[in-house]
């Protein structure tokens, strides 16, 4: 069924508001912990955190509800493996955290490299468990009282929801059935990043000899993903965010194996399925409700009809007052992480934000950091356990400058690619950069390249300021991550409503960065300008919460007619 959202919800609105009157509700909100990256083979160099998307749009999602007024206002529950404070916003508002692990990760060693071994090991582990958390989490939500689940992706948040006897929200571009599945495609991580390489630029052995990249067959693979996927058909209503891909927990059409999805050739979506994704909501037959389990504390009631339903994207808006797109606001933001004032004229200073997922900036500490070891060799050649099963970290040698006007270094990368010997760009603009470290290191590095690059450790009490994508960025720079079936749906999203300019893996661990940098500003830069003034004169800078709030509302709307039916 796909249904007219505004016109159910505006009906079942008057009703509630005519002849019936309930407690406030409760949502039980799942989100996956997707997010930890981490390998014993790689620890000395990788840092085991990594962005949290789910969490920050289930906070941001949850604000809107606790943002609705007091009358239709829900009681929240957050569960999820991801930390606390990545939840802090809604916590501040109401939102309840229950830490508990309730789905299995995807292994990353690198957070655009994916483990496919050690995936499926991880996924056999927690379906061996499946059926002690599910019944876990059953009572927990009876135990509560509440009325319905929402889950972003975490199958077995519907699962448990289905047990309980209550329906459950679907609110994701993606679902995990779909990204084990992938972990099957027979096309390997690094031919694809060879593919879009630079010629100078060719990919290192190093990473594939800790981590081989060995397809997973699908005779071992799709018992699992069958599991995962029977999760997500329990869901009753599917919210689905911008940057989709197919369903196939809810739609006929495309199912699974999601290598099916993907020409190998181009290492994109088919054109039908691109097709059927522009048709979204889509014609095309939805799967039946799976019945709830019988209860015996609810009386028996039918599965509300199942329906796919577009949903804004979530994001937390702009906080900052005044607004970050006044002068003042922005020279707020730029000093919160360090910025000097003479740096804050937005023509004559650039800020490029370098975040792989949501980015914490801390405040930096003098003290030492792990046992790295630096040396004056211009570029990095790790040296690497004998054995992939070897127990004994690698040691590092870690090149002793920041940056060239070539090449610049990434602290916490991998160092697997060997910087270029020359310039990238023939631009003035990019060729001789100024550079300062946010926050700044005990030593200025602007147009000083022969400073040793300090190493900090991180305190996690110390959050100086968050940058998280909002609706202001106009322009990205992306590192694909080959492996994750996701990215395909991100990429469309980009070529539709923004610029996306992708650099390869090899080309940013190399600080390669300054072509495709260039590329996104000058393709950006118009709609940039004009984004700027619109928000300096106000126009539509309320629309994103609004949108939040109205989703947050028919949300409400929808689990209170269901109980009232």
């Amino acid at each position: 069924m796909i249904a007219d959202f505004s016109a159910i919800f505006d009906a079942l609105v008057a009703f509630v508001q005519v002849g019936y009157s309930m407690p406030p509700l409760c949502f039980a909100y799942y989100c996956s912990g997707h997010g930890e990256h981490s390998h014993r083979l790689l620890i000395d160099y990788i840092d085991g955190r990594a962005g949290y998307g789910h969490a920050t749009r289930v906070s941001a999602f949850a604000c809107h509800l606790l943002n609705l007024p007091v009358v239709e206002r829900p009681n929240v529950y957050i569960t999820s493996s991801a930390p606390k404070h990545v939840f802090s916003d809604s916590i501040a508002l109401g939102a309840l955290y229950r830490y508990a692990e309730i789905d299995p990760v995807i292994v990353q060693p690198l957070a655009y490299r994916v483990d496919r071994q050690k995936s499926v090991e991880v996924l056999k582990s927690f379906l061996s468990r499946k059926e002690h958390i599910l019944e876990t989490e059953r009572k927990w939500l009876e135990e509560i009282g509440a009325h319905a689940v929402l889950s972003d992706a975490a199958f077995l948040g519907c699962l448990a929801a289905n047990s309980a006897g209550i329906p459950s929200i679907l609110i994701t571009n993606f679902t995990f059935d779909s990204v084990y599945s992938y972990l099957s495609t027979p096309l390997l991580q690094v031919d694809l990043e060879a593919s879009s390489q630079p010629d100078h630029l060719t990919p290192s052995d190093t990473f594939t000899a800790l981590v081989p990249d060995i397809a997973v067959p699908s005779t071992e693979i799709d018992s699992l993903v069958a599991q995962i996927h029977e999760g997500y058909r329990c869901a009753d209503l599917l919210l689905l965010l911008p940057g989709y891909i197919p369903i196939p927990s809810f739609s006929m059409y495309p199912s699974l194996p999601a290598p099916d999805w993907v020409d190998a050739s181009s290492n994109s979506f088919h054109k039908d399925i691109v097709e059927s994704l522009s048709r979204t909501p889509s014609p095309c037959a939805l799967h039946p409700s799976v019945p709830f389990h019988p209860t015996f504390h609810l009386p028996s009631k039918p599965n509300p009809p199942r329906s796919v339903v577009p949903a804004p994207l979530l994001v937390r808006p702009p906080s900052t007052t005044p607004s970050p797109y006044s002068d003042e606001g922005r020279a707020g933001i730029l000093s919160s992480i360090g910025v000097p004032a003479e740096l804050h004229d937005p023509v004559r200073t650039k800020v490029l934000i370098v975040s792989f997922g949501g980015q914490v900036f801390r405040a930096p500490s003098r003290t030492p950091s792990r046992n790295h070891s630096r040396s004056n060799t211009p570029s990095p050649s790790p040296t690497v356990p004998s054995s992939p099963h070897s127990e004994g970290p690698s040691s590092l040698t870690i090149p002793s400058r920041l940056a060239t006007p070539s090449h610049i270094w990434i602290p916490g990368a991998p160092p697997t690619s060997r910087p270029p010997a020359s310039a990238v760009s023939s631009s003035s603009y990019f060729d001789v950069p100024e550079l300062t470290t946010m926050p700044p290191t005990p030593n200025s590095l602007q147009t000083s390249f022969d400073i040793t690059p300090p190493c900090f450790e991180e305190d996690d009490s110390l959050f100086e300021a968050r940058l998280l994508p909002d609706e202001s960025w106009i322009a990205i720079v992306c590192v694909s991550r080959p492996l994750f079936i996701e990215e395909h749906g991100l990429r469309l999203l980009l070529d539709k409503e923004g610029v996306g300019v992708e650099l390869s893996r090899q080309s940013y661990e190399a600080g390669d960065w300054a072509l495709a940098v260039e590329e996104a500003w000058v393709q950006g830069k118009g709609a940039k300008e004009r984004k700027r003034a619109e928000a300096s004169a106000g126009i539509a800078m309320d629309d994103k919460r609004q949108e939040g709030l109205d989703m947050a509302r028919k949300v409400v709307s929808w689990t209170q007619g269901w109980w009232m039916s």
